[in-house]
């Protein structure tokens, strides 16, 4: 039996992405907001177009503590949901459960049609397995065990409880892919190619970041893709799968990728003279140059440099960059199919000599302060605390001090990822003030030299 866990590499590729209607035609579509779902999610329910009913298979049996099903519900996450419905399918109980969606493609799947839809699923069991699968035929699947059902399938992508990754299962066997485990959804994207190998992406839910890319792989088995299932096998309850946005579409709806972005997202401290690189590419269409945009807040940059094909461009954008800025940037590439893709970022040009007061650095025991700490002097004051109305004054809130925990000013940890004094290099926490109310104040006593 092949392992679930077999390792083997893959091409990572990352972007950002918005597409833009072309035109082209959409050969199948459906999702749960549809008037068929109205009533539930029920065997034989056939909604949107291009598509067979559904064969819902599934062995809930409350008498026995087990439990499995399918119903439309809300799966949190909007880009997931149409007017907060998904299609849900939940496995769970004292026994062996499984629920499984299958669906047939009223036209088998030919050379670069794309099939997509939006997969979430919440944590699951160890060693439990929520996922999908396409298969040769229209049949039901042959099993509910998974290495049976994978092994009978021609592509799957799924994810056991434990790992920390989703994983693939196509002609090259089971591999641990490099994508993460995301809560908040992924859009996922299929497309045949000539002589039995596939491409498939992974977008976040609402399309606009790819997390990965494979292309030229192949496909396990021969002929051709006539249907798909979705299927949740013995889980845990709470960990419930929802799918919903099926698409079978050509790939003239496919965007062109933006990778390799420098600087990097969040990057600091850069010089003025730093440039903007980055490659802007198109499996399916070719790009001109003056299709190829960066903004920096808002302004165009006007000084390019290219070198490559229209397929595959590195480009080096050349901007007048101030000093102690903050630039909030944008690339944008439009394929000669219209479809466009943007990726989002931002640097500064700060000086990393600049003065920078960490939050946690307030005034303590009646106004006592470090006049000059050093890089993480701070953390060793957990224990001394400040005196209300000389250190600070603070309101009665929902907040809580996690870090200087003798006292009532609000600090939480930052999701700031600059690293404006070093700390994240040197392993510390950077805090930051939270639930600061009209009328508050903290003390913080310097001396400037």
């Amino acid at each position: 039996m092949t392992s679930l866990f077999a390792p083997r590499l893959r091409l990572i590729l990352a972007a950002v992405v918005g597409l833009a209607a072309t035109g082209a035609p959409v050969f199948a579509q459906d999702n749960a907001a549809l008037a068929a779902y109205n009533s539930g999610w029920t065997n034989g329910a056939n909604g949107g177009s291009g598509f067979g009913a559904w064969n819902l298979l599934q062995n809930n049996n409350p008498g026995a503590g087990d439990f499995s099903g399918f119903y439309i519900g809300s799966s949190g996450v909007g880009a997931v949901d149409v007017t907060n419905k998904s299609f849900g399918i939940y496995a769970n109980g004292a026994n062996y459960n499984f629920a499984i969606a299958h669906r047939a493609f009223n036209t088998a799947l030919t050379t670069n049609d794309v099939f997509s839809f939006k997969f979430k699923n919440n944590g699951i069991a160890p060693g439990k397995v929520v996922g999908f699968s396409l298969f040769n035929g229209t049949s039901s699947p042959p099993t509910n065990d998974f290495n049976t059902l994978a092994t009978a399938a021609r592509f799957s992508f799924y994810f056991v409880g434990g790992n920390a990754n989703y994983s693939l299962w196509d002609g090259g066997g089971a591999l641990l892919w490099d994508v993460p485990y995301h809560g908040d959804g992924l859009t996922v994207e299929f497309v045949l190619r000539e002589g039995g190998n596939y491409r498939f992406v992974v977008k976040s839910a609402d399309g606009t970041a790819i997390y990965s890319s494979v292309d030229g792989y192949p496909l396990q088995g021969s002929g051709t893709i006539d249907s798909f299932a979705c299927y949740v096998l013995d889980n845990d309850g709470g960990g419930d799968l929802f799918v919903n946005q099926f698409k079978v579409s050509p790939t003239a709806l496919v965007p062109p990728v933006i990778q390799n972005v420098l600087p990097a997202n969040g990057s600091i401290y850069l010089p003025t003279s730093t440039n903007i690189t980055f490659n802007a590419s198109s499996v399916f269409s070719t790009i001109a140059t003056n299709n190829i945009k960066v903004t920096l807040n808002g302004s165009n940059v006007t000084s390019y440099a290219f070198t490559g094909a229209s397929t595959n461009w590195s480009v080096t954008a050349s901007p007048t960059l101030l000093a102690n800025q903050i630039y909030n940037a944008a690339i944008t590439v439009t394929d000669n199919f219209g479809n466009s893709v943007t990726n989002n970022f931002t640097f500064n040009t700060w000086s990393a000599s600049d003065l920078f007061i960490e939050a946690e650095a307030y005034n303590y025991s009646g106004g006592g302060a470090i006049l000059a700490p050093f890089t993480g002097q701070y953390d060793a004051q957990m224990g001394v605390a400040a005196v209300s109305n000389i250190d600070f004054l603070e309101f009665p809130d929902a907040g809580t001090n996690f870090y200087r925990t003798n006292d009532a000013v609000d600090l939480e940890i930052s999701g700031d990822a600059a690293d404006h004094a070093g700390y994240l290099g040197l392993g510390l926490t950077n805090w930051t003030l939270s639930y600061v109310q009209s009328g508050e104040w903290v003390n913080y006593t310097r001396k400037l030299t």
